[in-house]
Parts: C-alpha cells; sequence; structure tokens
C-alpha cells in the first residue's frame, strides 16, 4: 500500500466535503512529499490501528485487550442482542415433525 498517496486521497475528500480547509490540505500535498514524514504518520496510524491482541512481544496483553473489551462494550452488548432473538425464535428448527410423532 503506499501510504503517501491514501494518505493524499483522504485529505483530497476530506477537502472536497469541507472538512478541512484549503490551507491544511495544502499543508498534506506538501507533506506526503516528504519520506520521513509520511512513515511518521504510517507508524502512529499502523500503532492506533492494531488491535490489542497482536502480539508484538511475544505474549498477548491481556490488560489492553481487557481495555478494548470495555471500551467497546457497548457495541457488543448491542449486537448480541440483536442476535439473542434469532436464537430463542425455534427450539430446533432443523428438527422435522412427522404426521407419525404428532399425538
Amino acid at each position: 500500500m503506499n501510504f503517501a498517496r491514501k494518505a493524499k486521497r483522504v485529505a483530497r475528500r476530506q477537502h472536497r466535503h469541507g472538512l478541512i480547509t484549503d490551507k491544511e490540505y495544502a499543508k498534506v500535498k506538501e507533506a506526503v512529499r516528504d519520506p520521513k514524514v509520511v512513515a511518521k504518520w504510517q507508524a502512529e496510524v499502523e500503532r492506533q490501528m492494531a488491535p490489542p491482541w497482536t502480539v508484538s512481544a511475544g505474549f498477548i496483553d491481556w490488560g489492553a485487550v481487557w481495555d478494548w473489551l470495555v471500551k467497546n462494550w457497548p457495541k457488543i452488548q448491542a449486537i448480541l442482542l440483536k442476535l439473542l432473538p434469532l436464537l430463542i425464535l425455534e427450539p430446533n428448527p432443523t428438527k422435522k415433525k412427522y404426521r407419525r410423532d404428532v399425538k
């Protein structure tokens, strides 16, 4: 992935939608020409976007995993509550009822 090109494309999209000013857009276009600045940006984005369960030092950081779960618990709970009715609608949907079984 060419990170400089992606950063420029995101900045262009944000400028088009009015989320950044002309001056900020010009700064981004100038900054993507410097490989050192792009490398810093990429490292920071990768650091922030990495999930906590990635193994960086040979072990899982369970504290970071717990913090992630606590931070995202409302979303996780909403998904679980949406799936719950699907699980309790019919006790065994694969079992067919035959006429001889009904008494």
